[in-house]
């Protein structure tokens, strides 16, 4: 078996999931709940539904200011806002939450991401 054919699953899973930026899988929830175990709930691919799951199951997000760690899995990212923490799963974790730039085609997270569709010097950033 050819390497191209032992890796297209590989690659058929990476296209579905960065092109057409649907999961290939069922997602499962990687909170962590204790002992370094994961949650392991299946969870739903919409996202208000994953959103009741983080608040009931994790008491996850609210109004709050206040700043919470994101313990999905091994995340490591900067603390953050606990009303931000749904919308951090969402986006980063289970790439829900996407937003493709109608000049370049590339998805982001947020609508709001500056980046340069061009990747040469007189590239303008925009949003």
């Amino acid at each position: 078996m050819s390497d191209i054919q032992q890796n297209a699953p590989d690659l058929v899973e990476l296209f579905v999931q960065n092109f057409l930026n649907i999961p290939a899988t069922q997602p499962t929830c990687h909170w962590i709940i204790g002992e370094g175990q994961a949650c392991g709930a299946v969870l739903p691919t919409d996202p208000r539904l994953v959103s009741a799951h983080l608040r009931n199951a994790h008491h996850i997000g609210g109004e709050s200011n206040a700043m919470t760690m994101c313990v999905w899995g091994n995340c490591h990212w900067r603390p953050i806002q606990r009303r931000s923490a749904i919308r951090h799963i969402l986006s980063v974790h289970l790439r829900l939450l996407r937003w493709r730039c109608p000049q370049c085609s590339r998805t982001f997270s947020r609508r709001g991401t500056v980046h340069n569709c061009n990747m040469n010097s007189d590239a303008v950033p925009h949003a």
